[in-house]
């Protein structure tokens, strides 16, 4: 059989290797330990190392010549890899030990340990970070629709009115009056905006600048970690890779072969390493990963869209037409006026075009997150993929409780509507 040939050529280099002097051996596994890999994407080291010459045809005195020039040259390259490994983002670089310790510290075990511990990661970072901000922009947003909206309304309908008297006894023309309604209409909005601490602007823009500096700190630290060449990410295979069944036999062949000839289990295990797959710090060649991530995030901006078209629709069958607060909003967030008799509403499976357009670009950006994924190591995709899980699992569930809520309002609504007064 082929590989039990291999095998046998293997544990004679092993043997020859062992009669050499031990300064050989610390040479030649620190150069292997700095050696790069050569599937790490775009966030790997250009740096290539020349390869080890063969102890089995050198005398013990090149032999010894040898390893000095090896040492030098793996000490000159482990200078070169850490300014590459830390270059511009040094500051994480404390941070590295302990995403690489991050199994052991939690006491996982099993083949996929590191990658369950990324994803423990990240449903913890998301936990911690971003879902108090998304609960606190709902809040917000909350404080805007049911108290402020109604209001602004009431005073729409009045202020005209009261600055139209106004300029009349001044004698001001109609284009003064529409300038003097509008810097009043404006000005009692910031008001009312100030009085229940409900401004739009800091609803929309709080989130972003808590979440994104996370989530490129985050991708910054595993990109590190990718680039330790000492990193126990490079000892795992991704979790949704499996070698083919003749790969696997070959190896369970030739395993059985060391073993028989009394190999340390360990040994063994160190020479079946990750059966050629790629691992954590490699690029993922399967495409499983990046195509995921693509359709996981398409999914959150699809099942958004229909929670945001589900809610109008509620709104329309209960009420029977748009309420105060929907129009202003409608005003305020999509620049279209409300509809007129001689002007239909939308239907109701349409989206403000702000709205619409937003979610086409989301559209987009979600396919062109699968070839900048295709780049990148697996640890990256494997936080990503988590990050996107969270969304889902986070966005279904405020889908359901929004709806649920409008739905009772709803309810409440017809019920004081039908009472005798």
């Amino acid at each position: 059989m082929a590989s039990s040939g291999v095998f046998r050529i293997a544990a004679a280099g092993i043997r020859t290797r062992a009669a050499v002097l031990p300064s050989v051996r610390s040479s030649f596994s620190s150069t292997y330990r700095l050696a790069p890999r050569s599937h790490r994407g775009f966030a790997s080291s250009t740096a290539t190392f020349s390869s080890a010459p063969s102890t089995s045809q050198l005398p013990v005195k090149d032999a010894v010549s040898s390893a000095a020039e090896d040492s030098t040259t793996a000490a000159t390259q482990a200078v070169a890899d850490s300014d590459v490994v830390a270059g511009g983002f040094e500051f994480l670089q404390p941070w590295v030990p302990t995403i690489n310790n991050l199994a052991d510290t939690m006491h996982l075990s099993g083949p996929y340990a590191h990658a369950l511990s990324i994803f423990i990661l990240a449903f913890a970072v998301r936990t911690a970070v971003t879902l108090p901000m998304t609960l606190w922009q709902r809040n917000k947003t909350r404080k805007l629709t049911e108290k402020v909206l109604p209001e602004w309304e009431i005073m729409k309908e009045h202020i005209p009115l009261a600055v139209r008297a106004r300029c009349r006894r001044a004698g001001m023309s109609y284009e003064a009056f529409e300038a003097e309604a509008q810097k009043e209409l404006k000005a009692k909005l910031a008001e009312l905006l100030r009085k229940h601490n409900a401004s739009p602007l800091p609803a929309f823009v709080g989130p972003a600048m808590f979440t994104i500096p996370v989530f490129l700190l985050m991708t910054a630290l595993l990109r590190q970690c990718a680039l330790d060449p000492t990193s126990p990410l490079s000892s795992e295979v991704l979790p949704w890779w499996s070698p083919s069944p003749e790969l696997a036999q070959q190896f369970k062949a030739s395993t059985a072969i060391l073993a028989d000839r009394g190999f340390d289990e360990a040994a063994i295990a160190k020479l079946r390493g990750t059966m050629g797959g790629p691992t954590l710090v490699d690029k993922d060649s399967t495409m499983i990963g990046p195509l995921s991530f693509g359709m996981l995030t398409l999914a959150n901006t699809e099942l958004n869209s229909w929670s945001r078209r589900s809610m109008a629709k509620i709104r329309a069958v209960t009420s029977g037409k748009q309420d105060a607060a929907a129009r202003t909003a409608q005003k305020l967030l999509a620049d279209k006026p409300a509809a007129t008799p001689a002007q239909p509403m939308q239907e109701d499976d349409d989206e403000p075009p702000r709205a619409r357009i937003i979610t086409n670009a989301l559209r987009v950006l979600a396919i062109a997150f699968i070839p900048i994924a295709c780049q990148t190591p697996g640890v990256l995709v494997i936080y990503w993929l988590s990050s996107g899980i969270y969304t889902l699992i986070q966005n279904s569930i405020l889908a359901v409780m929004d709806r649920r809520s409008e739905v009772i309002k709803a309810a409440r609504k017809q019920q004081l509507l039908q009472q005798p007064r």
